[in-house]
């Protein structure tokens, strides 16, 4: 995925399974100092593969869900 990522494509189903810890930074429009801390918080939840962090899509929706009533 790019930096440049079209937010309109989650509710589409069309971001991965898993993202990285900068595709989240993206999506959620944070730093990824943020989603390390929302990762060590246990606001986002860690996948391991290999040496790499993800994180499941269905967490990133979770976060964002509620702040989509603040915005319409």
């Amino acid at each position: 995925m790019s930096r440049e990522i079209n937010l309109a494509c989650r509710e589409n189903a069309e971001l991965p399974r898993v993202l990285s810890v900068r595709e989240t930074s993206d999506i959620l429009r944070c730093s990824e100092a943020k989603v390390w801390g929302m990762l060590k918080a246990g606001a986002l939840r860690r996948i391991k593969i290999g040496a790499s962090t993800r994180i499941a899509r269905e967490d990133v929706l979770r976060v964002i869900a509620p702040a989509e009533g603040i915005f319409s």
